[in-house]
């Protein structure tokens, strides 16, 4: 297994088809909806016939939702005289949204080489719009303080994978050749911002946090394999 990349967590799964079977068209498709802002969908459609082999798969995603939540505090001093109480009311609104396609092309050039191309295109994006509302009471009941503060939270992130592939099969399983060569581009945005409002009052300690990452990666590999000594394959 080290001369695969570790890209998933369940290891290595190698499949030896038939050669020569023609398994057609195929396809499938998925659907859920709780409401109009909660659903997803896939769908996939192969064909493999003749010298090719190709496999789509397409998904779009959509979740957002409203909370509300409620947090009272009470504090007491030694002699357990309530000193003040602090009552908070949240409201959140979350969404995430994502689109993603994944492809794969294998083309049999000859009996012996197979070129292969895959390719990953990933959209996502999320946000929470939230509004902290806070009242502070003293000891005896009286309104000393009341503020609010939003919150704003915008994600968002793009990424391309492609691989391209080259193998060439001397004996099955024990003599081959293959070169492969990956690029990939991810981009990602962040943008976050709060403040705090006194009631009737102007906006006062405002914070904003942006992030913007680019990354890019082209990797090449070749590899070789044969036996130094006589192997015998069952099946």
């Amino acid at each position: 297994s080290a001369k695969y990349d570790p890209e998933g967590m369940a290891g290595i799964i190698n499949i030896a088809l038939k050669s020569n079977v023609d398994l057609g068209l195929s396809g499938a498709v998925n659907a859920a909806l709780s409401n109009s802002n909660r659903y997803n969908t896939s769908g996939n459609i192969g064909y493999q016939a003749g010298r090719w082999t190709t496999f789509v798969n397409g998904g779009i995603v959509s979740d957002r939702r409203n909370a509300l939540g409620l947090n009272d505090r009470e504090r007491y001093d030694a002699a357990n005289a309530l000193q003040s109480t602090t009552a908070q009311d949240i409201l959140l609104t979350p969404s995430q949204r994502g689109q993603n396609l994944n492809a794969t092309v294998d083309y049999k050039l000859s009996s012996r080489d197979v070129l292969s191309n895959a390719l990953l295109l990933n959209h996502r994006s999320s946000g929470e719009a939230s509004t902290l509302t806070q009242s502070l009471l003293n000891g005896s009941g009286s309104l000393v303080d009341k503020f609010v503060r939003p919150r704003e939270n915008d994600s968002k992130g793009v990424m391309f994978d492609y691989d391209v592939a080259l193998k060439r099969t001397f004996t099955p399983r024990t003599h081959e050749l293959s070169t492969e060569f990956r690029y990939n581009r991810s981009h990602d945005e962040d943008f976050t911002a709060l403040w705090k409002e006194p009631l009737g009052g102007s906006p006062l300690e405002r914070e904003t946090d942006a992030t913007d990452a680019l990354t890019r990666q082209l990797n090449g590999q070749l590899d070789y394999t044969r036996p130094l000594g006589k192997v015998k394959i069952d099946g």
